[in-house]
């Protein structure tokens, strides 16, 4: 059996989802390594269900899951500004520039 310091994320996504089988409750280091994926509705129904019971009634998890939310709110309106017409059109220009060099080698 594993501790959660060994092995590699990956490692540790895959023992988390197999380890509950989908069933029973959810630990902190499930919902740590599930969170995105949670936010993403990416889950099975059941599985989100019980992450979601989970972040319900644990505080530090609940506190994990609007950290991330609060991380992709402030990149949505970080990337929502268009660059200037005058940066575009340098970039457009740069970006001709690379592809008739490419296609003249």
């Amino acid at each position: 059996m594993t501790t959660p310091d060994d092995g590699t994320l990956a490692d540790r996504i895959m023992s988390a989802m197999t380890s509950s089988g989908g069933a029973g409750p959810c630990s902190c280091e499930e919902l740590a390594d599930q969170v995105y994926e949670f936010l993403d509705s990416e889950l099975a129904d059941d599985n989100r269900e019980r992450l979601r019971q989970h972040v319900a009634t644990c505080e530090s998890c609940r506190g994990e899951v609007d950290a991330a939310e609060h991380v992709r709110a402030i990149l949505r309106r970080s990337c929502a500004e268009q660059a200037p017409d005058g940066l575009r059109a340098r970039i457009v220009s740069q970006l001709s520039v690379v592809e008739v060099r490419r296609t003249t080698w």
